[in-house]
């Protein structure tokens, strides 16, 4: 395409040697420039379409995936209902059975106490919030052998 010695193309005074030859090379130079130029914007054209279709696919994707969670988020919403209008109420019911029962019964009375239900009030907050009670251990009492405990067995 270009000749390779420049000078040996140049005639007396600065002046092309071949006009014709250097208006073919110039004319075949536009030519190679704008068959780059649309190789160049075709290529352009199927990575920005490459690039739209994939984002289509992630956002078909996400949608999908967003409504997923919002039904299962319902469905944990029912699950949390229904357990504040069903199993509250039974727990609830079922500590003061347990409640009365002590009143009625002394050794149940003192296996109770171990467990303190009297100001608990069921909730659905994080289990962090509100401290365990502390426990104390207390040794079984030393008795002579032979002799009974006041269990009851």
């Amino acid at each position: 395409m270009m000749p390779s010695d420049p000078v040996s193309q140049v005639g007396i005074g600065g002046q092309p040697a071949n006009p014709d030859a250097e208006l073919a090379t110039l004319r075949q130079s536009v030519a190679n420039l704008r068959m780059l130029m649309q190789l160049t914007v075709i290529a352009l054209v199927v990575v920005v379409a490459s690039v739209n279709v994939f984002l289509f696919h992630q956002v078909r994707l996400l949608r999908r995936q967003a409504g997923d969670m919002q039904s299962a988020s319902l469905g944990m919403a029912k699950a949390v209902g229904e357990y504040e209008t069903n199993t509250v109420p039974l727990m609830e019911r079922f500590i003061a059975d347990l409640k009365k029962f002590a009143d009625r019964d002394p050794s149940f009375a003192q296996v109770l106490a171990k467990y303190p239900l009297s100001a608990q009030k069921t909730t659905n907050a994080p289990a962090g919030t509100n401290p365990p009670a502390p426990t104390t251990k207390t040794s079984p009492a030393k008795t002579a052998p032979g002799t009974k405990t006041g269990t009851g067995r």
